[in-house]
């Protein structure tokens, strides 16, 4: 019987340590770091510190499915561990909201990347500062896939419309305040591509 409880403590006390260490201390807002930053990793930790930001996922090697992680992972001054190529670093940071140590690879959705990926695209040519406002490609892409099999109004004007619809609805869903909804002007021509790829199918 006092082995077992010695047993039991063995697993029980480290486990209790690393939750209260990790889970229980975790900054309800971004904190400095106390090192030299990246400009590049800068941009992509304050998008993921936004509100309605992509959500860093671990994999479940048990049942293969990807779990969100919380988004304070992302908000602590050891933050750039989670870049590190080693596991058991980036463990130390994304032990939340478990007790025990990240056993694989960080992930996004596809979605949750395109949208990384725009906020570190340099500025475009013609301008100074002019960066691109609005990520059609993953807008187009969700919508192209949600009416793979879904009919279309057979009016080409009708279809059009609907699909700006969509895309406009799109960036409003997005809630991502550093993203302004297109205009029904502005989205048109990307609702056309749409529709004109559709019709090129059927």
């Amino acid at each position: 019987m006092l082995a077992f409880i010695a047993a039991l403590a063995m697993v029980l006390v480290p486990i209790g340590w690393h939750s209260w260490q990790y889970a229980y201390s975790f900054p309800q807002s971004p904190l400095p770091v106390a090192h030299e930053t990246d400009s590049i990793v800068e941009t992509i930790f304050t998008a993921l510190q936004a509100p309605q930001s992509p959500r860093l996922m671990a994999r479940i090697p048990l049942t293969g499915q990807y779990w969100p992680l919380d988004q304070r992972i992302c908000f602590g001054r050891l933050r750039y561990l989670l870049l590190s190529r080693f596991r058991e670093q980036r463990s130390d940071v994304t032990a939340f909201p478990y007790p025990w140590y990240l056993s694989g690879d960080l992930y996004l959705t596809p979605t949750g990347a395109d949208r990384l990926i725009a906020v570190t695209k340099p500025p475009r040519k013609g301008g100074t500062g002019r960066t691109s406002l609005h990520d059609y490609v993953s807008a187009k892409r969700d919508v192209s896939r949600k009416y793979a099999r879904k009919r279309l109004p057979s009016d080409p004007d009708a279809a059009c419309k609907l699909l700006e619809d969509e895309l406009i609805g799109w960036f409003k869903k997005l809630n991502d305040p550093s993203c302004k909804i297109p205009t029904r002007q502005q989205v048109s021509k990307h609702a056309a591509e749409i529709y004109q790829k559709r019709s090129a199918k059927d």
